[in-house]
């Protein structure tokens, strides 16, 4: 047996994520103190978890994985987690393999694209159907690789994918909503695509706000007559799209009154800290 990298020796690698991309991962901002949205992280890597064949893995371990990330450096950070475990070549997962914990902390600076009005691109990549997959953040994202690298212009933050079919589901690195009057048309990803977290709270707060959410197929004609295109990511925040490719999107008014409402949550005091956690 052997391992070599660029032609030297190594230690062989025994991770299932470099062999095969074999596991999950979450992003997570940690800020005034607090892993931010970690309920939600932990749900959907719940999620991934059994839909890949894991055994249980506890929240205090994962916990204590990532403690010492926390303990690193300056009170903000983005702190990618990353669960997979040991294997050989082949694709049976072997019954002596071993979950391994991930921990990679790198610098948060400021709040992104924040309640920004964003130039999107349309992508021609689409993200490929397959329910198993289907809401989990595994370590695969080529789709995501080959989307990204449809554009090379500055101005342009982020592009909308669709699937297959031809439906409308996310951003390349984002969750993506689509208003029209008073209704929020939310992508269906029961067949592809990523639960955003992001996502996830911005369609928790919107009967309260007087939106109604409703999840259904969606094409990108329905995209182009919206009166508004938001997008949102845990990192870079909420923001609108001001063109979709060539189109102009004027509205923003959904996001002006999500914009306060996400800074306001996340600097909140601790009693608001304990519910999340």
């Amino acid at each position: 047996m052997g391992y070599w990298i660029n032609g030297c020796q190594q230690s062989q690698e025994t991770r299932r994520s470099c062999l095969y991309g074999d596991g999950l991962f979450e992003t997570l901002v940690f800020r005034n103190g607090r892993l931010q949205f970690w309920s939600y992280h932990w749900q959907r890597l719940q999620t991934g978890l059994h839909r890949l064949q894991f055994p249980f893995v506890t929240e205090d371990e994962v916990m204590a994985a990532i403690e010492p990330a926390i303990q690193a450096g300056e009170d903000a950070a983005i702190i990618r987690l990353s669960i997979t475990r040991t294997g050989q070549r082949g694709y049976r997962i072997a019954p002596s393999a071993e979950t391994v914990i991930e921990v990679l902390r790198t610098p948060l600076t400021g709040w992104g694209w924040h309640s920004t009005a964003l130039k999107v691109y349309c992508c021609k990549t689409r993200w490929a159907q397959q329910p198993l997959l289907a809401g989990i953040k595994h370590l695969n994202r080529l789709e995501q690789i080959l989307a990204r690298s449809e554009w090379t212009d500055a101005d342009i933050a982020e592009g909308i994918v669709c699937d297959t079919q031809g439906n409308i589901i996310s951003g390349t690195m984002s969750g993506l909503l689509v208003r029209v009057g008073q209704t929020v048309f939310v992508p269906d990803i029961s067949q592809t695509g990523i639960d955003s977290i992001a996502r996830q709270w911005v369609i928790s707060q919107l009967p309260a706000l007087g939106f109604t959410p409703i999840v259904q197929s969606i094409r990108m004609a329905d995209v182009l007559m919206a009166d508004e295109v938001l997008l949102m990511n845990v990192v870079q925040g909420i923001a609108c799209a001001k063109m979709v490719g060539d189109v102009v999107v004027a509205e923003s008014t959904l996001t002006q009154i999500l914009a306060p409402l996400w800074v306001q949550w996340q600097t909140s005091l601790k009693e608001v800290c304990d519910n999340d956690t």
